[in-house]
């Protein structure tokens, strides 16, 4: 484990040591981007810029392309005081940037936000102490009352060495939790610690159920980073408590030393960026690397959707390895989302979820919530323990 852990450290480093050309990180809203290269009549006809308009959250990255000249490229900001763009496309602030190449002028225009909105759902979260550790909770106004009509519960974990509230902010989770009316808490446990935790993130949720009017056939877990690898703690230790699971941006496997596989059914879910935590396998194809290979497939041995004798092919299915029996792609911020979708007998809805976003940063995304939601809720867990499809 701290094995697993270290390496999750060391990749992150490596990770913000690299920088990509025509990579921007924007902060504060009101952004364009602009370039100038060099080149004649018949080059400038064909260059183009990959995006004419982005939407983007606070934090959000975007990797902005000039399509059509290998020509060293010129980022310029249209308001030096209000934005620095760096030689290599990194623009930090709010102003309107244009590009250029030659006398052609091409503009990306961006739109931000995610600075106000995240202090106010931030604002929005309760301060509760579990156990002699603080949990962090957003509860609707309407539900506060034991005798109020029963909701459902989200657990979300923070990644290693990040900000409970920082994390499940980001992640979208307190303004999906007030749009849906459910409750969702995030716990400051001991994120370098992931099964060494799951007694006191259980007792978190035991704490809810026993004082908030929860749902006890609907309680999820979710987590960036550590947090994912700590819900798949979760599903081995207290698959009782969770109708599903959804696991962003990292996390380690499950053994079956102690017969788990089997004994529970636990519908999952993984969202992972195309270049956050990726690598090339020996034959040239992308996959997740190592510990999330491992874990996706305790994960379908866990719910006896393959057998040990499966085996995977990278090249067919890139990053996951397993073929889906359904896939689609949907855009959201400007980034396209790659969904694969898996069946498992006896259920009318897929029961495993395996996501592929648009980007190469590892941090938590604003869309994460909707798209965890939008699988959570197809299940409950009944009080014999059997998942149902809650329609």
């Amino acid at each position: 484990m701290a094995e697993n852990l270290r390496r999750e450290m060391d990749v992150v480093k490596w990770k913000k040591g690299i920088v990509f050309a025509c990579l921007f990180f924007v902060i504060i809203s009101g952004v364009s981007i602009s370039c100038y290269a060099a080149g004649g009549k018949k080059q400038v006809e064909k260059i183009r810029i990959s995006a004419a308009k982005l939407k983007l959250t606070k934090g959000q990255t975007k990797r902005l392309k000039i399509i059509g000249t290998k020509k060293k490229v010129k980022w310029k900001s249209s308001n030096r005081k209000v934005t620095s763009v760096t030689k290599k496309g990194i623009v930090k602030g709010k102003a309107k940037i244009t590009d250029m190449v030659g006398k052609r002028k091409l503009t990306c225009g961006v739109s931000v936000t995610g600075g106000k909105n995240d202090r106010q759902d931030a604002e929005k979260l309760e301060k509760l102490t579990v156990s002699g550790k603080t949990v962090y909770a957003f509860i609707p106004k309407k539900i506060k009352k034991k005798e109020a009509k029963k909701v459902p519960m989200v657990l979300f974990m923070c990644g290693t060495s990040c900000d409970p509230v920082d994390n499940v902010v980001k992640s979208g989770w307190v303004s999906m939790a007030e749009k849906e009316q459910f409750i969702v808490i995030s716990p400051d446990y001991n994120n370098y610690a992931t099964y060494s935790e799951t007694g006191f993130l259980i007792s978190a949720v035991k704490h809810m159920i026993k004082n908030y009017p929860v749902d006890t056939d609907r309680i999820y877990s979710t987590g960036f980073s550590n947090g994912g690898a700590a819900s798949v703690a979760l599903t081995r230790d207290y698959p009782q408590y969770f109708a599903a699971v959804s696991a962003m941006g990292w996390m380690v496997d499950i053994d079956n030393k102690n017969n788990v596989f089997g004994r529970y059914d636990m519908p999952f879910q993984v969202v992972q960026g195309d270049g956050e935590f990726t690598e090339k396998m020996g034959s040239g194809a992308v996959a997740v690397m190592d510990d999330e290979r491992d874990a996706i497939r305790s994960l379908f041995l866990y719910n006896e959707m393959i057998t040990s004798q499966t085996k995977t092919d990278y090249k067919k299915t890139p990053y996951w390895g397993y073929p889906p029996d359904h896939t689609r792609t949907t855009t959201m911020n400007g980034r396209k989302w790659f969904f694969s979708d898996y069946n498992k007998k006896g259920y009318s809805v897929p029961f495993a979820q395996l996501v592929i976003v648009e980007d190469e940063e590892h941090r938590p995304r604003q869309e994460e919530a909707k798209v965890a939601w939008n699988f959570f809720r197809n299940f409950r867990r009944d009080k014999n323990g059997k998942i149902k499809i809650n329609f």
